[in-house]
């Protein structure tokens, strides 16, 4: 089996290479700047032509959430059970959590209270001291696709492309050390949960020196994570690694929790695929914050987990359960075309926009930013963004400028962009620049687009000043 994965990373970065070569070339960019105030546009270039987001891509799983589910949306996870609770507080069945895809639930970038000891707490509030059964984790609002299919191979073990699951736990990540033992190529592993296994298959060529680079390689649902690269006798490596099946490790910390809180639990701790409700009795429900503080979360930091978790909850718009990764995406389609926007200028393969493959034209992005701007939801979006030149991504735009803006930026190999509002002279601007495919350095990049939408909203306010003037000054 590791055998056949290993051949499919070898044609994959293959395929990548040349990919990556025939790819060389003249940047290609895409801009559109719309004055608010008058509902004019500033400046077009390329600007219905779909090219790469990056992470820009969040601003539509977010505007969407925020519009259909409201700011104030919490997540529900439920703890049901198919007995009662008899005597001596003895619950003779089992125990269900029923994930609802939140994605917050030990999360240390948010405020959470406590999943595990509040579902202890409010067990023992219910006079339960024994469980018969088992503690069954039930991840099944979603189907399939926990990573998308059109993610990079490499990311899926990394903190940043996690997959989504409808119970997570731990932002899905666990630090993981790993120490070359001798040069025979003996390993010393430790996890940081231990619920979370793991099985390394050990591909590191193991040096005399100090050197210490990891690749690592996991898949969804698989406890094998392969390790290449080179690493130093006595040398040890920090990782960040995915948590491949939070649904499980969710069942196995909570019969932990619980039987150290007191609770005896005579079965173990598993998942299931198949679950009727309709008889069950709900004993507990846990809310995640509010949707505002996850998108705010999301659009801030550039939470890849929070974003994809909040994407396919779109989906269950569509399916209550096994919600489909084509469902989530139309529902953002759907409501926007709605809206006027046209949808052919887009493809959706992720709400977080990890996928090389999504696309959407700087166009379709100015004209959700402007509905935005007007929509009932028009203050949790905004206030989401960080401002530019000052804080979290965008603090390399707009720095010390005349302009007050707050943006979402995007970044991968080869692709920069920022979209959002700026402030200029008392008017109110939506924007939006990507740039694919480009050979310079980034950071000149940066400055080149800074730039752009400087002159952009310069000239325009120039024209604007003369156009007043034309007006004011009567013709002899």
């Amino acid at each position: 089996m590791m055998k056949g994965l290993y051949l499919i990373l070898l044609v994959f970065f293959l395929n990548v290479s040349l990919f990556v070569s025939a790819q060389n070339g003249h940047a290609e960019w895409g801009i559109m700047v719309k004055d608010l105030t008058d509902k004019r546009v500033v400046a077009d270039e390329n600007g219905n032509v779909k090219m790469t987001p990056a992470s820009t891509m969040k601003l539509f799983t977010t505007a969407t959430a925020l519009e259909i589910l409201g700011p104030a949306y919490k997540i529900e996870t439920a703890i049901w059970t198919d007995a009662k609770i008899g005597d001596k507080g003895i619950l003779d069945g089992n125990l269900y959590v029923q994930g609802g895809l939140d994605p917050t639930i030990e999360s240390s970038v948010i405020e959470n209270y406590g999943f595990f000891d509040s579902v202890a707490m409010a067990l023992k509030t219910l006079g339960i001291n024994e469980i018969k059964g088992d503690i069954i984790a039930d991840g099944n609002i979603i189907y399939g696709d926990e990573a998308s299919p059109k993610w990079v191979l490499e990311d899926l073990a990394t903190y940043y492309g996690v997959g989504c699951f409808g119970l997570s736990v731990y932002d899905n990540v666990q630090n993981v050390t790993v120490k070359a033992v001798d040069r025979n190529g003996k390993l010393q592993v430790r996890t940081q949960y231990p619920e979370a296994e793991i099985s390394v298959i050990n591909k590191l060529k193991i040096s005399g020196g100090s050197d210490a680079v990891v690749y690592t390689y996991s898949m969804p649902y698989g406890k094998e994570v392969l390790l290449e690269g080179i690493l130093g006798v006595g040398v040890t490596k920090y990782l960040r690694l995915a948590i491949t099946n939070p649904n499980e490790v969710v069942a196995k910390i909570l019969l932990n929790k619980l039987r150290s809180r007191g609770i005896s639990v005579n079965g173990t701790a598993r998942e299931s695929r198949w679950i009727d409700y309709d008889e069950f009795d709900k004993l507990y429900s846990y809310y995640s914050p509010f949707l505002q503080n996850i998108v705010s979360e999301i659009n801030f930091n550039s939470n890849n987990h929070y974003a994809q978790h909040i994407f396919r909850l779109l989906g269950t718009q569509v399916h209550k359960r096994n919600a489909t990764l084509k469902d989530s995406e139309n529902v953002i389609k759907s409501y926007w075309k709605k809206r006027g926007i046209n949808i052919d200028e887009m493809a959706i393969y992720d709400g977080n926009g990890l996928s090389p493959m999504d696309a959407l034209s700087p166009a379709m992005m100015v004209r959700m930013l402007e509905y935005m701007y007007h929509s009932k939801s028009a203050f949790a979006f905004r206030s989401s963004l960080p401002e530019c030149g000052a804080e979290g991504t965008v603090k390399a735009i707009f720095r010390g400028k005349e302009f007050y803006a707050r943006a979402k930026s995007g970044s991968m190999s080869g692709v920069q962009a920022y979209a959002g509002y700026v402030n200029y002279k008392e008017r109110e601007y939506a924007f939006c620049v990507i740039v694919n495919e480009f050979d310079e350095e980034r950071s000149k990049v940066k400055m080149m687009i800074e730039q752009r939408l400087i002159n952009a909203i310069k000239e325009y306010e120039t024209s604007l000043q003369r156009d007043r003037l034309d007006i004011s000054v009567p013709e002899e």
